[in-house]
């Protein structure tokens, strides 16, 4: 039983670093992909003021505005996938925690009931050692009044 319980132990222990894993390279992503949703805003920003400075290069900057907006739009449609992912993986590490704690509970209730059962043992090993004691008194005791009796 321990055994198993050791190894349920191990196998969540793997599953939850690994899962922690996943959360880092996911928390990763994020940042970078959040890092390139600024600069895309940045250069929005930059191109709406290019149009109002330069309106002979409108159809431009108009055209370059258009694409960065779609790239904005892929790059916040990957970021929200990444957080739901996120909160998906931070639910199954939840989850594994729990797990893991309902694990460690049954292997310390396993092992008080395993002292419980030695503590008993020994005790039955003390209270059998005394009656042996006690025979063996009572044999030399006995042995003592035989060997009396055969020399009168």
């Amino acid at each position: 039983v321990r055994k198993a319980l050791q190894e349920e132990v191990e196998t969540k222990e793997r599953q939850l670093k690994e899962l922690t894993q996943m959360q880092r390279e996911v928390t990763t992503k994020l940042e970078a992909m959040t890092t390139r949703a600024e600069a895309l805003d940045s250069q929005v920003q930059q191109l709406e003021a290019t149009n109002k400075d330069l309106q002979e290069r409108y159809d431009r900057s108009e055209k370059d505005l258009r694409h960065s907006l779609e790239k904005n739009s892929r790059m916040q449609h990957l970021l929200d996938e990444s957080r739901e992912s996120e909160v998906k993986y931070q639910q199954r590490i939840q989850e594994l925690e729990v797990d893991f704690k309902e694990s460690m509970q049954r292997e310390e209730e396993a092992m008080e009931a395993m002292e419980d059962k030695y503590e008993k043992t020994r005790e039955s090993l003390r209270e059998a050692g005394s009656k042996v004691k006690a025979l063996e008194k009572a044999v030399g005791e006995a042995t003592r009044g035989s060997a009396d009796l055969v020399r009168k």
